[in-house]
């Protein structure tokens, strides 16, 4: 990606949203995000208004491992800025991260989902500690040399990485393949984050004060 491109990367994308004062507290989703932090994906898919942003902001801040935190809209559905904006995300973890792909993103000439993936992965092997990233609103991602990316990386995760994936609707990952392996895949879905009556009752409390 050309230098000017770099510069034009909006920080507000890599901050994680705050919680809100009427959130509700959900320990029985909060201990399943707990559970097997070391698996590969959690996937977060339910239509809008259904809290998956706001269960993930307040379920990183309950945990020590750090994270980054990438915001992703329908401007971010080109391979070269979807990875200056995660070269962004994790360089807000670690500074001066990942060099190698950095320089393949300056070249003047777009490298293929393949040498990306590669890149990536090597160096985030070599990454001091154990992180969380996540990718909210997937769902506005149509290219699909970034689902490559993102399936590869998925396949040979390195163990530094726990992927995080929210959206409204399913990704075109390799969901078969991680259910049929234990403990590599956590899914949240709509029937998940639905209210129980207890939550009901418990924020119809809170916005009523």
């Amino acid at each position: 990606m050309p230098d000017e491109q770099m510069r034009l990367l909006l920080q507000t994308k890599l901050h994680r949203p705050a919680v809100g004062s009427d959130y509700v507290a959900r320990p029985r989703l909060l201990e399943r995000l707990t559970r097997n932090p070391n698996r590969a994906l959690t996937l977060i898919a339910a239509p809008a208004g259904f809290g998956k942003t706001t269960l993930i902001a307040a379920w990183l801040g309950t945990i020590e491992r750090p994270s980054a935190w990438l915001s992703l809209d329908q401007a971010d559905s080109t391979l070269p800025t979807f990875m200056g904006y995660l070269v962004a995300a994790i360089r807000s973890v670690f500074p001066g991260a990942l060099p190698e792909t950095d320089l393949v993103l300056r070249s003047s000439h777009v490298a293929p989902a393949e040498v990306f993936s590669v890149t990536f992965i090597n160096e985030v092997v070599r990454l001091p500690r154990d992180f969380i990233l996540v990718l909210d609103d997937y769902h506005f991602i149509q290219d699909e040399a970034i689902h490559q990316f993102l399936i590869r990386l998925i396949r040979q995760r390195p163990r530094r990485l726990h992927l995080v994936v929210i959206t409204r609707v399913n990704p075109p990952l390799p969901l078969s393949s991680l259910r049929a392996a234990p403990l590599q895949v956590l899914e949240i879905r709509m029937r998940d984050l639905r209210f129980t009556s207890e939550e009901t009752r418990a924020f119809a409390e809170r916005t009523a004060n």
